[in-house]
């Protein structure tokens, strides 16, 4: 008879060498797992980190960097002893703005428009779908232009013309300023390198634009600081566009499907409406000959950036 009351009490069969070999592999096995993927955790964390970073820092400086050239400037009011100088910086800023609407901002939505990774509705065939789309992008230009010119309708009784000009001027820099936010976030999220290439692109770009968008603001009234201050403003166009970007990546690019062609109407209507025009009043053949100069220096300049871009 057995010396133990009932199987049930009997104590288990001692392990085998196999099992637990086996036990403490899958053990092992399941804490190098853990251990991988918290490894992966961290380091995407400490990615995501360096990538924020390195593009709150870039936005930052080229928000920073134009007025080193600002101070240069040796114009302090729209005074008439400045006049003639501040007509060959609004000559530059309408080229600017030409330029960067026809050769940087609507060229970039059209090729925003037929990407796809953007998921519009469908139109038909291949061909009547990204025609659809190229019918999209001009009319957010003409959306801009038409509600630049509304704006200025209903507040130009209150404000001089030139005043509003520079104030509308300083919207749609603030609209440009959030894509080219947009535009960083999303290449440092793709790798640092592109991230640096175009972070002194949009540097480049913003240079002589931010030159064109003080010539306006001063000769529609504002004093050298204040213009200096408000173009300040505009910077936290870019960085909330960086922000956005990084927080959704997908939404920025959809985003510069209208942002883009819609700031470019609003270049193209201050810088034909309101610049222009100041450019024709009581201008002088010799002056008349520099400010085309000007106007063609503004244009060559974004012309030179679009080839490199």
């Amino acid at each position: 008879a057995s010396c133990w009351p009932s199987a049930c009490c009997r104590p288990p069969p001692p392990r085998t060498r196999a099992a637990t070999r086996t036990r403490t592999r899958t053990t092992g096995t399941a804490t190098h797992t853990r251990t991988c993927i918290m490894a992966t955790a961290t380091a995407t964390r400490m990615r995501a980190c360096t990538t924020a970073t390195r593009t709150r820092a870039s936005t930052l400086v080229i928000s920073a960097a134009p007025y080193l050239v600002l101070f240069l400037i040796p114009v302090e009011s729209n005074a008439p002893r400045h006049q003639a100088l501040l007509k060959l910086l609004l000559s530059f800023a309408a080229g600017g703005l030409l330029g960067d609407a026809f050769l940087h901002l609507i060229p970039h939505a059209l090729g925003e428009c037929v990407s796809p990774s953007l998921s519009l509705p469908p139109l038909g065939d291949n061909g009547d779908t990204e025609h659809g789309r190229m019918l999209t992008v001009g009319m957010w230009v003409l959306a801009g232009i038409v509600a630049f010119l509304v704006v200025e309708t209903f507040v130009r009784h209150a404000k001089g013309a030139m005043e509003v000009s520079g104030y509308l001027n300083l919207a749609a820099d603030v609209a440009h300023n959030f894509t080219d936010g947009l535009a960083i976030g999303a290449s440092f999220l793709a790798g640092t390198g592109l991230g640096m290439v175009t972070a002194v692109t949009v540097l480049l770009h913003e240079l002589p634009h931010e030159v064109g968008d003080f010539a306006i603001l001063v000769q529609s009234g504002c004093s050298k600081r204040k213009a200096m201050r408000l173009q300040l403003v505009t910077a936290l166009g870019a960085v909330a566009g960086a922000a956005c970007s990084l927080l959704a990546e997908r939404a920025g690019e959809a985003a510069m499907l209208g942002v883009l062609p819609f700031t470019a109407g609003g270049f193209i209507y201050v810088g034909t409406v309101s610049v222009i025009p100041e450019l024709l009043r009581d201008a002088g053949p010799l002056q008349s000959l520099l400010q085309v100069l000007g106007l063609l220096a503004g244009v060559a300049m974004m012309v030179a950036i679009a080839h490199y871009e």
